[in-house]
């Protein structure tokens, strides 16, 4: 049976940067060098190598949230990578599929390098101060056909850096010579719901060719969103009878533990439902169906979440909570 997301340990909220986000984590051992990463998630996948700092202290965090060694996925990965101090720098490598870097807070500088191509200079990502403010652009990236792609990370003006790194082997096309990279904007963020069900939705516009779907959304305090269900019993079905597909990952930020109600079916066959609670810095697989998320009656909730699949197109209407709002 697939390990239930709950065991994902949580990160405790103290120190945290904006008062909300959870403190860096901590490793006390080496880095794992890059084969031992390929061995542990699958050929294709994420592979990381991180430099260590002065006096053997590591400077950087990378942390395997998701993946489909311990949680009901198929494709997708799901890593936090926190940089915490001036020579911090994570690399990650990857030859098949589609990454995504999405800035938490802080800065960092990417440098890009492909097998046959020198690096390069792709810019800097990241820059917000909270997570309760207006996101930064994402940059999206996918190899060529010539190889892999490499890309590092190196911490920019000295504050802390933390973001998301998701990876998915599900990309609709590979592109031709050495890859491809896009920067990309957030779309304003918008109200939706009413009464109960108000939450601020902010989403990006996924290119053709590109198949990752990301975006974050917040609500107040005991706020509920993801209700009603986003997909109807005819689209579980045709997840069960392998017509379509569908993956769905959740990071959350919450001073005070939310609750999430899973009722649905998971990619991998596993049909789920359960009550669970929600803790600060934890990620979740969320299954096609019904995933409501309440917040604390005393403490607002962020969480990122990203999706690849053929289930469901998410669109959103000011005003609409939910029903009917979501196209095939």
């Amino acid at each position: 049976m697939v390990t239930p997301d709950e065991t994902v340990p949580p990160v405790p909220p103290d120190h945290s940067v904006d008062g909300v986000l959870a403190a860096p984590l901590t490793l006390t051992e080496a880095a794992p060098a890059p084969r031992a990463h390929e061995e542990a998630t699958g050929v294709g996948r994420i592979q990381f190598a991180t430099r260590r700092g002065r006096h053997g202290v590591q400077p950087f965090a990378v942390e395997l949230l998701l993946s489909p060694a311990t949680h009901p996925l198929t494709t997708m990965q799901l890593w936090r990578v926190q940089l915490t101090r001036a020579e911090a720098q994570a690399s990650l490598h990857w030859s098949t599929g589609e990454a995504l870097l999405y800035p938490l807070i802080g800065h960092a500088d990417v440098v890009l390098t492909t097998e046959d191509a020198a690096p390069y200079y792709a810019g800097a990502i990241g820059g917000r101060a909270s997570v309760h403010i207006p996101p930064t652009p994402i940059l999206r990236l996918v190899p060529g056909v010539t190889g892999g792609m490499t890309c590092t990370l190196t911490l920019r003006d000295g504050a802390a850096c933390d973001l998301l790194v998701v990876h998915t082997t599900q990309s609709p096309q590979r592109f031709p010579l050495c890859g491809a990279i896009a920067w990309q904007p957030a779309w304003e963020a918008r109200p939706v719901g009413l009464g109960t069900y108000h939450r601020v939705v902010t989403d990006f516009v996924t290119p053709p060719g590109y198949g990752l779907h990301v975006g974050e959304t917040q609500q107040g305090p005991g706020m509920i969103s993801s209700w009603p269900p986003h997909a109807t019993p005819e689209d579980v079905h045709r997840l069960e009878a392998r017509q379509t597909s569908w993956e769905e990952c959740f990071f959350c930020i919450t001073a005070q533990p939310a609750t999430a109600v899973l009722d649905g079916l998971y990619s991998t066959g596993w049909a789920i439902q359960e009550s669970r609670r929600i803790l600060n810095g934890s990620a979740h697989a969320m299954p096609l169906g019904a995933h409501r998320m309440q917040a604390a009656p005393d403490s607002a909730l962020w969480y990122w979440w990203g999706y690849i699949g053929t289930a469901l197109t998410k669109q959103y209407n000011v005003g609409a909570h939910d029903v009917g709002v979501y196209v095939k």
